[in-house]
């Protein structure tokens, strides 16, 4: 059984578990809380990978955050503009359906 695991950042930087991102096809990864160094190598990885942010895509990619090399797994929300409760909630059935087919435990 997949375990999904939340808390704060730095709790999360504490763990080895690989760690889920919302991402808009023009807006990049939503993860404010990374450094803008580690935004940028998690955006070109992707990219790297034909990662788009289409609404229900994900992609797998391993990054330095400026802490450790982590997993980062990026779900597609579509255009921000459309990016409401239903896009995110769209995107997170992605995500778990991708992590429990790759991980035993993730980090959202």
């Amino acid at each position: 059984m997949t375990e999904l695991k939340a808390g704060t950042a730095a709790e999360f930087k504490a763990g080895a578990e690989p760690v889920a991102v919302f991402s808009a096809e023009d807006a990049g990864p939503g993860a404010a809380w990374l450094a803008p160094k580690a935004r940028k190598a998690l955006a070109e990885a992707a990219k790297e990978e034909g990662f788009t942010g289409k609404a229900g895509e994900t992609v797998c990619v391993r990054i330095h955050d400026g802490a450790a090399e982590r997993r980062y797994l990026l779900a597609g929300v579509g255009k921000r503009k459309d990016a409401g409760a239903e896009a995110h909630r769209k995107a997170a059935a992605a995500l778990v359906k991708a992590f429990k087919a790759r991980f035993e435990s993730f980090w959202l």
